[in-house]
């Protein structure tokens, strides 16, 4: 399901990611903006909740009101940063206090 592409229709193009490409979701009012793992950015009429739908719930998660990330692209978490998260393209994301038990129990800890 993770290399299940995607289409995304922006005015008369229709743009394709698959998901595992997807590094994650920001919320832009009724806009959602995604970010691929290769810097392509893509603005869909989409809402987050629909998003989420869609999108692989063994990879991704909501962990704000307004972000869903690929947990596969997660390089580091910070219980200490106000639950800052930093995915692989360096950007800083925050995890809800209501959300964080779900974020970290999709990693193994070692």
């Amino acid at each position: 399901m993770e290399n299940q592409k995607l289409a995304f229709q922006l005015g008369k193009e229709i743009k394709f990611l698959a998901q595992n490409e997807v590094m994650y979701c920001v919320s832009d009012s009724n806009y959602s903006g995604i970010t691929a793992t290769d810097g392509r950015k893509v603005l869909t009429s989409k809402t987050l909740k629909e998003l989420e739908k869609i999108f692989d719930p063994n990879i991704f998660i909501r962990v704000h009101h307004s972000c869903i990330i690929n947990i596969q692209h997660v390089a580091s978490f910070s219980n200490e940063n106000e639950n800052a998260l930093e995915m692989n393209d360096g950007k800083q994301l925050h995890v809800s206090r209501r959300r964080k038990k779900q974020f970290l129990s999709m990693f193994h800890r070692l």
